[in-house]
């Protein structure tokens, strides 16, 4: 079902990034470097996916790689965007996707396109989607209760801070040793499912286990979910 999932939303991120890419607005606004325009053209399409696609991230990045706007956190741009995605993109002069964290300890499924206007490079689009829309989504097409979580080795507090301002994330840096929470459709978490985690390694996936929430049974298992580096 991921599998699946992932699948469509590549198309879905490929076929909106190029809509945006041929949009004249945008266009002139990219060729002059207008931040307010492209932040007033851009930020009601992208409440619009987010509500039907999921759609969640949307930057506009200089021939740089310079963060210009994020569409989705606007009062943070400027930065060097040092992620895979945007390298291979540069280097191949074609579009390229895979699941990527990010800035703010997001982990989201990254779509970059080169932007051409009459054979000139002006800039890159990116779309992505959050594990998180994923996890809601596996949860309605079979009821399965899910948790997502960020291995902490792969980025740091001061990220997943903003991440939790900026996104809402479920969880706090502090609350367990190796990993954070970013999201889970469960109001609390099953006894000794924490200790369970901590006890699994990142990158394999677990066998079936059980855990208790008051009268309650589960069964549960670990699926990780590796970057477009393999990263668990």
């Amino acid at each position: 079902i991921w599998q699946r999932l992932q699948n469509e939303s590549v198309l879905r991120l490929s076929w909106f990034g190029d809509d945006a890419a041929a949009r004249p607005a945008l266009v002139r606004a990219m060729q002059r470097a207008d931040t307010a325009t492209l932040l007033a053209e851009a930020e009601p399409v992208l409440q619009r996916l987010r509500k039907d696609f999921g759609i969640s991230h949307w930057y506009f990045i200089g021939t740089d790689r310079r963060i210009l706007l994020r569409v989705h956190e606007p009062s943070k741009s400027g930065d060097v965007v040092q992620r895979k995605t945007l390298l291979d993109a540069v280097a191949t002069g074609k579009p390229a996707t895979g699941i990527e964290l990010g800035s703010t300890a997001t982990y989201t499924l990254r779509h970059v396109i080169p932007w051409r206007v009459d054979g000139r490079l002006i800039g890159y689009i990116e779309l992505g989607q959050e594990v998180e829309w994923f996890a809601s989504q596996i949860k309605h097409l079979t009821h399965l209760e899910t948790i997502t979580a960020v291995t902490k080795r792969f980025t740091n507090e001061e990220n997943f801070l903003f991440g939790k301002k900026a996104l809402g994330f479920s969880g706090n840096w502090q609350d367990h040793h190796g990993f954070a929470i970013l999201s889970q459709t469960l109001p609390e978490l099953p006894e000794h499912l924490i200790t369970t985690w901590e006890n699994t390694s990142a990158d394999q996936q677990s066998g079936v286990f059980e855990a208790r929430s008051q009268d309650v049974r589960w069964s549960g298992i670990f699926i990780p979910l590796p970057d477009y580096e393999q990263r668990p």
